[in-house]
């Protein structure tokens, strides 16, 4: 069910979407966060992407007390795509010059969230998506509260850096409208639906940073992400860097072809746990195949050490081309 949308309103400044599905237990604190700021016309949309449980009750009742600010669409039958068909079309029903998207699972915790971004913006007009600092929270508290980022986090982001690594709470940026007004046919091939939003961004324009901590990113049993078994994400991770060939530019194509090694490292270390000995030597085939061992990247958390003692522990025998060069062949 989809409430029209009243063109007698005035126009907002910021459109908040939000996508839920199965946030029963979550998705009011996500709205009450979103009608909490303040300093800055905003609407905020949000879709239920067909849950199985009360979340679409508990939208539609925020939406009868707050119908001044909150229009919902909810399709009569699941759109798939991990969500990303939802969120599309709740970005073509928004009206915002700016966009703040976000999962019904997570919460803001600043009132001035919404104005401190979008002056940002209006200040740094070569800047295309602003975001900042979260706490990340298990919900299940195994491990205690974090920081998304460290007190020395540099002030933008790069291809190169995301490529290496997703800087980005996915509650926490805020969009020109160009950035997300239409998605492009490869967004919706890829398994996630946040991280490849930063790489349109970066097409755009600058990615800024603010050190404010204003945003709850909540990490639990049933998200898109953690709620998967290893293999399946490893399995993704790899797709995700494939199908990103053709989408960044040809001076960042080195950096994709060596995060796809990673990946696929990962994915035969995945298998590994798991007593698959065959395919983990498969994929790290392939890894090695798709960048060799580059031995300037032996620091930690470079994805280089994975590799060599993945190579010895699963007892890879191969021919070396050349003094230096990795293991390319299984026998």
């Amino acid at each position: 069910m989809t409430q029209q949308l009243d063109t007698s309103r005035p126009a907002v400044r910021v459109s908040v979407v939000i996508t839920a599905y199965e946030h029963e237990a979550y998705v009011g604190q996500a709205i009450e966060g979103a009608l909490g700021q303040s300093g800055v016309p905003f609407e905020i949309l949000v879709g239920d992407d067909c849950s199985s449980d009360r979340t679409r009750e508990v939208v539609d009742e925020y939406a009868r007390r707050h119908p001044e600010v909150i229009r919902t669409h909810h399709p009569d039958h699941n759109l798939g795509r991990g969500g990303k068909a939802l969120f599309a079309d709740l970005v073509s029903r928004s009206r915002g010059e700016y966009i703040a998207a976000f999962d019904g699972d997570d919460y803001w915790t600043s009132p001035d969230k919404l104005r401190l971004q979008t002056d940002h913006l209006n200040q740094h007009p070569e800047c295309s998506m602003v975001f900042h600092n979260a706490v990340r929270h298990y919900e299940d508290g195994r491990r205690p509260d974090t920081l998304c980022n460290t007190p020395d986090r540099p002030t933008s982001v790069g291809w190169a850096e995301l490529l290496g690594v997703n800087p980005v709470a996915a509650c926490t940026p805020v969009f020109r409208r160009k950035v997300l007004d239409p998605l492009p046919d490869w967004y919706f091939d890829l398994p996630w639906g946040d991280w490849p939003l930063y790489f349109l961004a970066a097409e755009e324009g600058e990615i800024h940073y603010l050190p404010f901590v204003m945003g709850v990113y909540r990490i639990h049993g049933r998200g898109l992400f953690t709620g998967i078994p290893s293999l399946a994400r490893r399995t993704d991770e790899v797709a995700f860097f494939e199908r990103l060939a053709g989408v960044v530019p040809e001076t960042h194509e080195a950096e994709r072809r060596r995060r796809l090694a990673v990946a696929q490292a990962r994915l035969a270390s995945a298998h590994l746990r798991l007593g698959q000995g065959q395919p983990a030597r498969e994929r790290l085939a392939e890894s090695f195949s798709t960048w060799p061992v580059d031995p300037t990247r032996l620091r930690r958390g470079q994805g280089e050490r994975q590799r060599l003692v993945l190579w010895a522990r699963t007892r890879i025998r191969s021919r070396w081309s050349r003094p230096g060069r990795p293991p390319t062949e299984v026998r």
